[in-house]
């Protein structure tokens, strides 16, 4: 059996789609299977990510386009949109139709 897990991370103001693979001639294939599921129900969903990241064992593969944060007219940090962003994300990656593992 294959060892792989896709996740997010947040890094400051990125979103980042990540992938861990266990073994190394698995990454790339693995890799390259997942970033096309994700850009494909990223286009459906209307959600703009770009390519990130390198291969190695835990890897970024994409990342959201812009600042996952939503902030008020005043510049506050606005919690509910921003959770809002990241469950929608998180909806994103548990509905890829195939599993890595």
């Amino acid at each position: 059996m294959i060892k792989a897990e896709f996740y997010l991370q947040l890094e400051y103001d990125k979103l980042i789609f990540k992938l861990y693979v266990l073994d190394p001639e698995q990454r790339v294939p693995i890799r390259d299977h997942y970033r096309n599921r994700l850009y494909a129900h990223a286009a459906k969903a209307s959600v703009v990510i770009t390519q990130y990241g390198r291969l190695g064992r835990y890897m970024g593969v994409a990342r959201l386009q812009g600042d996952y944060r939503a902030h008020d007219e005043n510049g506050i940090l606005d919690m509910d949109s921003t959770l809002a962003t990241l469950r929608e994300m998180q909806r994103l990656i548990e509905n890829l139709d195939e599993r890595l593992v």
